[in-house]
């Protein structure tokens, strides 16, 4: 993408079947950058999805057979770890899409997967990797365990927040002998707005649990709560609780000498930038959550690795 993001060229979008009117600059962008990848590098015509009982195709989309095929992967090792995951007995707790995973490409669900799905299987490098990404207060000794839309529960299988809060990614990672966590939420376009005030405000109502978790540990500023609880800040508001909860309270396998929530979206995704930014504001100690730019994470994987994989990273999400 361009180092100052314009929206594309409207005639160029309604070729690649790209054109939405509802996107933000980044997600225009980006929209036209994964219906080229689908066109140019995967040969493959435009997926479609009913709406309103219409059929409309999309750029960004993957038709029924491919997307089957797990052409939505860059490796056939992210494609097993997918499938791994979609299988895997827990995945009743899980919050993976099914259907959004295989077949749109601008998913932030398959971003996660394509950023961290070879490193699953390969601790040593995903250790050098996240040493060079986090700040030099975090010691790395080793990771141990990466998970892919992981909902933490206490022995009694209830759930630290009370709701269905995921971490995108969730890394395990030892320092000093002792065990610690990585709690990640990917954006890719996300603008911070796709869950309504009203819907929010009943998510807050609903759960005493965040008001409790945000009053009891001393992270915010209680005089704005009215702020955190609606968007664009009540997404990030309820993963970084999940963090704070899970280090604080987190019992038998999942009790953890410390634990960070890290927020990774790209640089230019204007949106996350201003959110995050001003989710900063209402936090005693900003310090306490962990911004990290998609660009810097696909160029410490190119720096480690040389194969196919990075270059396809950086290729398909940052059009470099």
């Amino acid at each position: 993408m361009d180092k100052e993001l314009t929206r594309p060229n409207r005639k160029e979008l309604i070729k690649l079947k790209a054109y939405r009117k509802e996107d933000t600059i980044f997600a225009s962008n980006a929209r036209l950058l994964q219906s080229k990848w689908r066109k140019e590098q995967l040969k493959l015509e435009e997926g479609s999805r009913i709406n309103k009982g219409e059929e409309k195709f999309w750029g960004n989309l993957l038709p029924e057979g491919a997307a089957k095929a797990g052409y939505n992967f860059l490796t056939d090792t992210i494609r097993k770890v997918v499938e791994d995951e979609i299988k895997s007995e827990t995945s009743k707790t899980k919050l993976i899409e099914k259907q959004r995973m295989l077949c749109n490409m601008l998913s932030s669900q398959p971003l996660c997967f394509n950023l961290f799905g070879e490193l699953k299987d390969k601790p040593d490098i995903a250790t050098k990797i996240f040493k060079k990404l986090l700040p030099k207060t975090i010691t790395i000794d080793k990771i141990s365990c990466i998970k892919f839309e992981h909902s933490p529960r206490k022995k009694n299988n209830t759930t630290y927040l009370g709701d269905k809060t995921a971490f995108d990614v969730f890394v395990e990672y030892f320092e000093n002998g002792d065990k610690c966590f990585l709690g990640i939420e990917v954006k890719y376009t996300e603008a911070l707005r796709e869950e309504s005030k009203k819907t929010a405000e009943n998510n807050y109502k609903k759960h005493p649990r965040y008001k409790e978790i945000t009053e009891k540990y001393g992270k915010f500023k209680l005089d704005f709560m009215n702020k955190l609880k609606i968007p664009p800040l009540s997404q990030i508001w309820r993963d970084h609780l999940l963090s704070i909860a899970l280090e604080k309270e987190g019992e038998g396998e999942e009790k953890y000498k410390k634990g960070h929530f890290v927020f990774l979206y790209p640089s230019k995704n204007k949106e996350c930038k201003d959110g995050i930014d001003e989710y900063k504001k209402y936090l005693t100690d900003q310090n306490s959550i962990l911004d990290i730019h998609l660009e810097k994470v696909i160029d410490e994987i190119g720096e480690e690795i040389k194969e196919g994989w990075a270059k396809d990273l950086k290729s398909r999400y940052l059009g470099e």
